[in-house]
């Protein structure tokens, strides 16, 4: 009985979370979403990885950037990493060629964060040479110019030295870069580092 009221709890929750994010980014408040979203970022951490799951297929990537990004990073938050990775892999890949750069240039902490958090599990289950392409996209279609450099460029270069893939960097390394684009959070004066 009390799962029961417990799975009823967290199924509304999940109802309530994605109505959120359903109605911010419909009405283009993305800034207001993303704040709103960091502030329950622990409550989605906790959340089952099958109700992640479902949040994700609920939300479209290009219209829910926001959303499907914070179910995510919740999954990779997991410190029992007990999920399908292949599943993983598909829904961050999937993100990254669809995500909205508006709604994701709303929340560059919380982006960076979740690529970082992203290639240290690829280390730490020795599967670094998965991760690169994902890496790269990510930064082609973060990066505002090819002559910006991002913090994404480090996890990128961890990924292909940790793999032995130097010849998928060589590209990012080459490039002139006259700019420097530090994911600040305003409010708090965070760097991504």
């Amino acid at each position: 009985r009390v799962r029961l009221l417990q799975r009823a709890k967290m199924a509304s929750s999940m109802d309530q979370l994605v109505a959120d994010i359903r109605r911010h980014s419909s009405e283009g408040e993305f800034k207001t979403l993303a704040t709103q979203l960091q502030n329950c970022a622990d409550q989605i951490a906790h959340m089952d990885v099958a109700v992640l799951d479902t949040v994700i297929e609920c939300l479209d990537c290009k219209q829910h950037s926001l959303g499907v990004m914070a179910s995510l990073a919740g999954k990779l938050s997991r410190s029992d990493i007990h999920y399908d990775w292949n599943t993983l892999l598909r829904q961050l890949d999937n993100f990254i060629n669809n995500f909205s750069v508006d709604q994701i240039r709303a929340s560059p902490l919380a982006f960076c964060n979740l690529i970082h958090r992203f290639t240290e599990l690829l280390c730490l289950r020795h599967k670094t040479i998965e991760g690169i392409l994902i890496v790269q996209r990510a930064i082609e279609r973060y990066q505002p110019s090819v002559s910006c450099l991002t913090a994404l460029h480090a996890d990128l270069v961890q990924l292909c030295l940790v793999g032995k893939c130097l010849k998928a960097v060589l590209p990012f390394l080459e490039q002139e870069y006259s700019e420097l684009l530090t994911e600040v959070l305003a409010h708090a004066g965070a760097v991504v580092h």
